[in-house]
Formats: C-alpha cells, sequence, structure tokens
C-alpha cells in the first residue's frame, strides 16, 4: 500500500508538473534556426568574438545614453482597440515605461536596484512619431495589423510562420527603429529576439536577415496594465528580450555550471530559473534570479550589471542595425507628450501616501494629476506625492502638456486601498461540505476527508473528518488542501484552525500535518504543524475513548480552552504578499480515532508598505545555506555594514527559541545553531537599520 501510495503521488507530481510548464524565451532556437537557413550569419560564437574584441578596444568615455526610436507591430484579430489582442495605447504606453524604468534603474520604480554589481545601462526608449515614408503617425510609435487584411494565416504563431512570414513583411527600417512585434504566439512561447548582427562577416547589412531583426512579445505579456496574465504581467519579456536584441545572454548560458553568458558579476548557474526562487543555490554560490536575464517571473526581476551594461553599450556602438539608432530621428520633439508615469505602490492601506513619477514621452512642461477623493485631488508637478484617506478604489487620470500640446490618459479603479483593521479574509466552516475548489486526495481510495453533522462545533453543526476507527491500513495519508489563496494585499497573516480529537488507545499516535505551498501547489516543502508525528506532542482536546469518536460538547473541542490541547494559532507572516499560497491538511492513520476539522480562518491587517529600496535591497541580502537542513545551517549576508543587528529564530507561534546581537559586515556569515531542533518549519528574523526581513527555515 505504501508503495502504491509513492507511485500514485509521483504520478501526480507529473501531472501537476505538464500543466503547470513554465512559459518559455525562444531567443535560442530562433537563433539556431534564422543561422541554419542564413549560413552568412555565421555562428553565435563568430559574434562574440567580435563582441570581445570591441569590448577590449571601446574607450572608457565611449558613448552613454541612447535613446531608441520604437515601433510597436500590433498583430490583432480584428477586435476593437482595447480588447483580445489588439492592445490599448495606455498599455503599450505601460511597456514603454518599464524599458525606460529597467534600462535606467529609474528611481523609486520596479526597476531600481541598489546592488553593488547593478548599473544603469543609459537606454531609453522613445515610440516613433514618423513613419518610413515621413509622414506622421497618427498613433505615436504603433502600427495595428489584422491578420485577415494581411493575408496571414490565423493565430496563434510560432518562431518559423513569425520569421517567414510576418516580420518580413512589417518591418520598418531596422537602422532607425526597434521593430516589436505583439502577437497571440503559440505554445508556451513568451517571446523571442534576435541577437545583433556581426559586423566582420561579408553582406550583413544588406542580407536578407535583416528583414527579420527585432524583438516578439506575446501580447498577454506586454506593458503592466490591461488583461495580462501572471506571472509575467509586470512588462519583463519585453525587457528580457531586448536585453537578448543588444547582444545578452541568459545568464545560466543555457546549460549547466559548465556554461557562461560572458560576464563574470552574473554568477554560474545551473539552468535558468522559473518561479521566484529566492535563495536559490546553484554551482557555488547564490543564484542572480533577479537579472532580466533569467527566466524568474516578472516581478522577482531587477538588475542588469555592470558587464551586461558594457555589452549592451558596445553593440549600440559596434553593431550593425543598431550603431545607427543613436542618430535616428524617428522620435521628434516637436509633438505633443505621450504620458506615462510609475507609481511607488498601487496598493496602499489607508491613511498612506503614494508618490507618483512622471514617466512621459516628448518632453512635457505641465503636468496635472486627477485622483477625486485623494488628498489633493488635482495636483500639479512631475512627482506628486498624494494622500488615500480611505479605503476603496480611486479613478486616476494624468494630463502632461508642452508647447505642441496635451495628451490624457485616464485609468479607472487604477489605486486600490485597504482598511487598515486586523479581518479574516478566508474562512471555511464547511457547513456546506467540502467546498469545489478545495481538493481531496485520497491516495489508497480508503477513507477520506469528508463532511459530517457534529455537535458543539464552534459556529455551526458541520465539520469535515477523517473515520480513522474503522480505517483499514497504517500510515494511510489522506490531504485536504485549499484553493490557491492570494496573499499579496495581506500583512501578519495567522492561520487558526479548530480541531477534535481524542485517542483509542495510549500508544495510538494519529498525526495531522500541515504543509504551506508558495507556487499554487506545485510543492509543498514547508511543514507548518506536526501533532504527533515530529514528536512536537499530544494535540488531542480531550482523555482516552474507547469506542469511535464524536465531539459531543464544547470540552471535545480545542476551542473551549478547559479540556485538552488548546486551538493552534501559526504565524504565517513569512509568507505576507505571496500570490500563490496554499495549504494542505494531511492526516495520517496510526490505527487510532477520529479527527474532526472545522473554522480554518486567515487573518491578515493591511500591511502595504510603500516600495523602499533600501528594504528591498536589505532582503535580497540575506541567504541560508542549507535550507533545508538536518544540523546546522549558515546565515550568510552579502550587502551593506550594519554595527548591530538582532538575530531571532522563532517557532511558527512566534515563539523565540534563540536571540542574538550581531554586528554585520559585507560577505559576513554566522551559524545558527538549530542542529538540535526538531523537524519543521522555523522563522529566522533579522532586524537592523529599521529595516526587518523574515527567512524560512526547513529542519528535516
Amino acid at each position: 500500500m505504501l508503495r502504491t501510495f509513492f507511485l500514485t503521488l509521483g504520478m501526480l507530481s507529473l501531472l501537476s508538473a505538464a500543466a503547470q510548464s513554465p512559459q518559455t524565451c525562444g531567443t535560442m532556437e530562433a537563433d539556431a534556426r534564422l543561422r541554419h537557413k542564413y549560413p552568412q550569419m555565421g555562428s553565435l560564437a563568430d559574434f562574440e568574438a567580435s563582441l570581445q574584441h570591441w569590448m577590449r578596444n571601446r574607450s572608457l568615455g565611449s558613448r552613454n545614453l541612447v535613446t531608441i526610436p520604437v515601433v510597436v507591430h500590433v498583430i490583432h484579430q480584428g477586435e476593437v482597440v482595447g480588447e483580445g489582442s489588439n492592445l490599448s495605447h495606455e498599455q503599450i504606453l505601460s511597456q514603454i515605461a518599464v524599458l525606460n524604468e529597467d534600462f535606467r534603474r529609474a528611481a523609486g520604480s520596479p526597476g531600481f536596484n541598489n546592488h553593488p554589481d547593478g548599473a544603469d545601462p543609459e537606454i531609453e526608449f522613445c515610440l516613433a512619431t514618423t513613419r518610413p515614408d515621413n509622414s506622421s503617425m497618427l498613433e505615436r510609435g504603433v502600427e495595428r495589423m489584422s491578420y485577415l487584411e494581411r493575408g496571414w494565416q490565423a493565430p496563434p504563431y510560432d518562431k518559423g510562420y513569425l520569421q517567414d512570414s510576418i516580420l518580413p513583411q512589417s518591418i520598418w527600417n531596422p537602422d532607425e527603429y526597434l521593430n516589436i512585434w505583439v502577437a497571440d504566439l503559440s505554445g508556451n512561447l513568451l517571446g523571442f529576439a534576435q541577437f545583433p548582427a556581426n559586423s566582420t562577416l561579408p553582406d550583413m547589412g544588406n542580407s536578407a536577415v535583416a528583414g527579420s531583426d527585432g524583438v516578439v512579445v506575446r501580447y498577454k505579456s506586454f506593458g503592466r496594465i490591461g488583461m495580462l496574465q501572471a506571472p509575467y504581467n509586470q512588462g519583463r519579456t519585453a525587457t528580457h528580450e531586448v536585453g537578448h536584441w543588444l547582444g545578452l545572454r541568459h545568464t545560466s548560458g543555457d546549460g549547466d555550471c559548465s556554461k557562461d553568458d560572458f560576464c563574470s558579476d552574473t554568477p554560474l548557474q545551473n539552468g535558468n530559473s522559473t518561479g521566484c526562487a529566492a535563495n536559490q543555490f546553484s554551482c557555488g554560490s547564490v543564484d542572480m534570479i533577479e537579472n532580466y536575464m533569467d527566466l524568474s517571473d516578472d516581478s522577482c526581476m531587477n538588475i542588469f550589471t555592470n558587464c551586461q551594461k558594457s555589452r549592451m553599450q558596445t553593440t549600440l556602438e559596434f553593431a550593425d542595425r543598431r550603431k545607427t539608432l543613436a542618430n535616428s530621428t524617428r522620435c521628434s520633439e516637436e509633438v505633443a507628450p505621450a504620458p506615462a508615469f510609475t507609481q511607488s505602490q498601487r496598493i496602499a492601506c489607508a491613511g498612506q501616501s503614494i508618490t507618483f513619477s512622471d514617466q512621459s514621452a516628448y518632453n512635457p512642461t505641465q503636468w496635472e494629476w486627477i485622483i477625486p477623493g485623494a488628498v489633493p485631488d488635482t495636483a500639479y508637478g512631475a512627482n506628486p506625492s498624494i494622500l488615500f484617506p480611505q479605503a476603496g478604489t480611486y479613478d486616476l487620470s494624468l494630463t502632461v502638456s508642452n508647447a505642441f500640446g496635451s495628451s490624457t490618459i485616464t485609468l479607472p479603479q487604477y489605486i486600490s486601498v485597504n482598511g487598515n483593521a486586523p479581518s479574516v479574509f478566508f474562512e471555511e466552516g464547511f457547513e456546506n461540505g467540502i467546498p469545489l475548489d478545495w481538493t481531496v486526495v485520497n491516495p489508497d481510495g480508503g477513507n477520506t476527508w469528508e463532511v459530517k453533522d457534529v455537535t458543539a462545533s464552534n459556529g455551526g453543526n458541520r465539520a469535515a473528518w477523517i473515520d480513522l476507527y474503522f480505517y483499514g491500513v497504517s500510515d494511510a495519508r489522506d490531504e485536504l488542501i485549499t484553493p490557491v489563496i492570494d496573499l499579496e494585499e495581506q500583512g501578519n497573516v495567522t492561520l487558526t484552525f479548530e480541531h477534535a480529537y481524542r485517542r483509542f488507545a495510549a500508544s495510538n499516535r494519529d498525526s495531522l500535518l500541515i504543509y504551506a505551498s508558495i507556487d499554487g501547489g506545485a510543492s509543498y516543502p514547508d511543514l507548518l504543524y506536526a501533532g504527533w508525528e515530529n514528536g512536537s506532542g499530544s494535540f488531542e482536546t480531550g482523555p482516552l475513548i474507547g469506542g469511535s469518536f464524536s465531539p459531543q460538547t464544547n470540552d471535545d473541542w480545542c476551542y473551549s480552552g478547559n479540556v485538552g490541547t488548546a486551538c493552534q494559532s501559526l504565524d504565517l507572516s513569512a509568507y505576507d504578499g505571496q500570490q500563490n499560497f496554499r495549504l494542505k491538511f494531511v492526516v495520517a492513520n496510526d490505527f487510532g480515532n477520529n479527527i474532526y476539522l472545522d473554522n480554518v480562518r486567515l487573518t491578515g491587517s493591511c500591511n502595504i508598505l510603500s516600495i523602499d529600496p533600501r528594504a528591498e535591497a536589505f532582503a535580497r541580502a540575506w541567504h541560508l545555506y542549507p535550507n533545508p537542513t538536518e544540523d546546522e545551517t549558515m546565515l550568510v549576508y552579502k550587502g551593506l555594514g550594519f554595527q548591530d543587528s538582532q538575530l531571532h529564530i522563532l517557532d511558527m507561534q512566534g515563539r523565540s527559541l534563540w536571540t542574538a546581537r550581531s554586528g554585520f559586515t559585507p560577505d559576513h556569515q554566522i551559524v545558527l545553531p538549530t542542529g538540535d531542533f526538531a523537524a519543521g518549519m522555523y522563522l529566522v528574523r533579522i532586524q537592523a537599520g529599521g529595516l526587518q526581513h523574515t527567512l524560512r527555515l526547513i529542519v528535516r
């Protein structure tokens, strides 16, 4: 039976992995296909040799700030503007704003970092104002194309059809524009780009290769407003692909620890990342998953390094169809400005202020921000700070003007403000059975989680339960899994639940275990609670009973506090902000007695802070290794020095198990005394310089 259980669990894992196949960058495959079709391109190694030669001979005083004109080719299916694949102009503007934040390491934006190897690439992007025939563009920087009118096949599109048909038929002169195509892409393709050409090879400037030179992005991942698909919904797909277009490789080198991206300030990495794997360790160091050239989720990315900057700047100085862009006049400034902006946050607590930062193109000289209900409700200037006094949603409009005219962007319900009082935001009492969005896993097909009428249940008369009294096998494990729970707007999250359990005999050790997932249930690495199984003690709520147990009085439940074990209250603050959180309740049978579960609640308070670059850098600086551990673990610090830090190890009930004070210098390490800790999950909390960060530690 145990063997069957593991086989079943393995099959479930494979099915889950297949259902959640990560989205991919197709640049390497597209490049290989193109070089096979056009052998005159030479190899990627040829380009790398040229680039290294250019970098060695490039003057330190060479060109810095470069502005690149952009045309966005929107390939749609006949929808009205702003629906489906026919993206709104506001969504396109939001993508240009993201590119400018990321390629300028803009302070106060998601593209900022203060990593010691972080760089401002000094590259900006503007939407073109004139077409190749020098006529003015009615919609700045955008060409909309219906596939039906162009005679193309219906989407979705793969790399081959795009390279062979769509791109050559629609490209604008790549000596003057960065061409970006936005379309419905097939499979799990997020986008791809064309690497720069090698100027030392013959006839490259006029070859057919120029007909596909640019960047392709899936429309559901373009920009940061609109109908986007998480976790690629912050505009970083375009940032990543433009990095390739400017000569950057994946940080992993698309291989194991023997491969390289030709930058010494990006650590070697064993394969591309997925998700947001903080503290991911490979090749002898912590991976730089926050690098734009990894394949992490959008929200994790925020760094180009100094070496990557040098590669991009060198490419713009020497490579075909890149070196001419700095002198392109396709972004005339004699036009009305195009509104765009960033903000310190879009979700806030009542009474909190948000700082807005203008990112408008074409040199605005006047700004008018209108946010009804805010204080003030009308603000002027490029970077106002505005107070949001009450919970609710707020509309926003920005009008920017210069001598050539004005433009307005209007965003309904753009800012969300939450109340401050702690409240229950997730609750299940099983009064209507096990909800459809919960999952029951019953590997052996025997008794499993059901709902039963009970007496004395707090606030109702039904509860989830497992009949262990008549269970036919030992160590059977049955799972009850919550739906995915979004903790993005929650702070100081706490889990409470009520349970009832009385043993049949003193030798019985039925167990209740609770696990947590941050990847939507693909894995459950964190054990939050284990009654009996890990030696943590009894969770029984009454004395032994010589028959099948069913709660009859308040004293049979944990919540009364009169008999047996008190109800659990687990500190889940380490998961604050996670968007794909799930809980798994597991019962392990020891031929004992029935277990009841009721009133599962998650409580949180509004704890949404403004984006603080110091706090983000502080959080990234701490790592635990090894984690999980079976013995001692090392707390590693990679950041600015602190004279005085407080370290705490807490259990999941928030009780302090170990405390120390320490000064930290850059590249500091300290051994944490976890060797004697029982198996389970713990919180390592660091406080220094008015900042705080919490890490999860798993002891096995």
